[in-house]
């Protein structure tokens, strides 16, 4: 899984985690049931507190992008097939912004103005 992670960004690196998680599903880059790297393991790549990545994941699984399962890990959770494809275009195109927003370091807060 590819992550880029900025500490000096406006947008806190939980946020970002987040985002780019559910970018990954979005684009296909992660798939359904697919395993996610672990806790300890991202905190110690991205030299972040553990609680961090943590708090990360909770708020994947409580936006139903993920799921945990005890004593294996977090895996990408399937995404429901009834979704109309207007509807996955749409996200598609939010994702895309808020990316795009990122890169430009644009505060989270212009962008919820916008």
């Amino acid at each position: 899984m590819r992550l880029w992670l900025s500490r000096g960004s406006s947008i806190s690196v939980r946020e970002q985690l987040v985002t780019q998680v559910v970018l990954s599903i979005l684009s296909g880059d992660l798939k359904p049931a697919q395993r996610l790297p672990s806790t300890r393991e991202l905190a110690r790549r991205f030299h972040v507190h553990p609680n961090t990545v943590s708090a990360g994941y909770r708020q994947l699984e409580h936006d139903s992008w993920v799921e945990f399962r005890k004593g294996s890990g977090v895996y990408v959770k399937p995404q429901r097939t009834q979704t109309s494809a207007p509807a996955v275009a749409l996200d598609k195109l939010i994702a895309d912004f808020l990316l795009a927003a990122r890169r430009l370091d644009t505060p989270l807060a212009v962008v919820r103005t916008r």
